[in-house]
């Protein structure tokens, strides 16, 4: 009996180990934001995401529509980007669960494309909790977070303006679970935004297939991971399987 019970006991350690170590499995779903439905030279209050669960928001009401050479890379769609003008103002980017419920729900971001239009020029992001990254032109600061959209790799030397970069926050604390990105630039400059790619809990049947690079994977379908600790959790279930044979063949 003292056998059976060291080895249950380390089969049971085995299995709540995985218990207290397994995440809950949940549904998400990588969305792009690339503005293809909307036509040129569009301007309007605001704008929504064709699934209807995406707001960009101006800061002087006003969204602007571009279709700038630089409004993406070629595989972008047709295009078209956001578009920020001279006058200084921000875009903010919110997230709601259903298409009739209110704004503010939480998602990830995990990055976008811009091109900076002119010199001394520069684009910042800033969450809810007032953190923020900057890609300013002339400055490699950041860096770490580009990718050079003609090239495919890591910029060389500093940010260029009119040149395109893809920003990639996969994985980055900071930009998870958010409620709001806003996107600022300075007076009397002009910047493209395009690819705005996000993650959020639920799915959607019109993800985005357009603004494919080498760090998009195009956002499309449902994304459910398995749990490191699912094999340790059937090994341990498995023990206890086995040691119930054993013990019940000995009495």
């Amino acid at each position: 009996m003292k056998f059976f019970s060291k080895k249950f006991l380390a089969v049971a350690s085995i299995a709540t180990a995985a218990l207290v170590s397994t995440p809950a499995l949940a549904v998400t779903t990588e969305y792009v934001i690339n503005f293809d439905e909307l036509p040129n030279a569009s301007i309007a209050a605001s704008y929504t995401s064709p699934n209807g669960l995406f707001q960009i928001l101006g800061s002087d009401n006003t969204f602007n529509v571009s279709s700038d050479s630089k409004c993406g890379p070629a595989q972008a769609g047709n295009g078209y980007c956001m578009m920020e003008t001279t006058n200084g103002a921000s875009n903010t980017l919110s997230h709601r669960s259903t298409v009739t419920g209110p704004f503010g729900a939480a998602f990830d971001f995990l990055g976008f494309y811009f091109s900076l239009t002119g010199a001394n020029n520069f684009v910042t992001i800033t969450n809810n909790l007032n953190q923020s990254l900057t890609f300013a032109d002339k400055t490699s600061a950041n860096n770490s977070y580009l990718i050079d959209a003609e090239t495919g790799a890591a910029p060389v030397g500093d940010v260029k303006h009119n040149n395109g970069y893809f920003v990639d926050l996969t994985g980055l604390s900071k930009w998870e679970g958010v409620t709001s990105i806003a996107f600022s630039y300075p007076k009397n400059k002009q910047a493209l935004i395009d690819c705005i790619r996000v993650d959020y809990s639920g799915n959607t049947s019109t993800a985005s297939t357009a603004c494919l690079s080498v760090n998009d994977d195009g956002g499309t379908g449902f994304d459910v991971p398995l749990p490191a600790s699912l094999p340790l959790l059937l090994a341990g279930v498995a023990g206890f399987g086995v040691i119930r044979r054993k013990k019940h063949k000995i009495s």
